[in-house]
């Protein structure tokens, strides 16, 4: 990528979702517009794979706490196959809105 993209905080939900929003080209856009929402499940071992391992959801205890607190968990835990399909759900919401 040779765009520069804003630099948003990546320990945060909402510093993710727009951080991949950023990066999205027009085709990812339009590939996630047409998808329907129960079908984000299909893309949990490409793209949700993608966003653990790049967000480091396995190891940012500070991402997955908010992640934990936008599902609305009492627990500052969650699992980072749940926090990477949060976070491809909210991604959807905001190209479906755009």
């Amino acid at each position: 990528m040779d765009q520069q993209h804003p630099v948003f905080d990546l320990n945060t939900f909402e510093g993710v979702v727009a951080d991949i929003v950023a990066r999205l080209d027009a085709e990812s856009k339009e590939r996630i517009r047409k998808t329907p929402v129960g079908e984000l499940i299909m893309h949990h071992l490409g793209w949700g794979m993608g966003i653990r391992n790049h967000y480091g959801l396995w190891s940012n205890e500070a991402l997955l706490k908010s992640c934990a607190g936008r599902a609305g968990y009492n627990d500052p835990f969650i699992h980072p196959d749940s926090a990477s399909m949060l976070i491809m759900r909210a991604v959807w919401d905001v190209v479906k809105a755009q």
